[in-house]
């Protein structure tokens, strides 16, 4: 029996199922966006679907390491990724 893919938190570096982190993409010019659906083109990270987490993952050096270059990040911070995303702060869930 094959187990879920597994990817690796930038934010707190804690391995999860991949299903439950949203996907950061870096474009060939340095733009990054929330990849919803695992489809787009170029480098990608991933980040657990908390401000928390997010907060970390785009801060400046950590995201630029994990998608290894120049990165232009989402204006709006944690909160704006995780509604792009259509996610909800899963810190906050019980």
């Amino acid at each position: 029996m094959s187990r879920a893919p597994e990817r690796t938190c930038i934010g707190c570096r804690r391995t999860r199922p991949k299903a439950d982190l949203v996907r950061l993409v870096r474009a060939g010019d340095g733009r990054v966006a929330v990849d919803r659906d695992g489809r787009l083109a170029g480098r990608g990270a991933y980040a657990c679907a908390s401000v928390e987490c997010l907060t970390k993952a785009l801060a400046k050096g950590r995201l630029e390491h994990a998608l290894r270059g120049p990165c232009i990040r989402p204006t709006g911070g944690a909160e704006s990724v995780l509604a792009e995303a259509g996610r909800h702060d899963e810190s906050m869930a019980s």
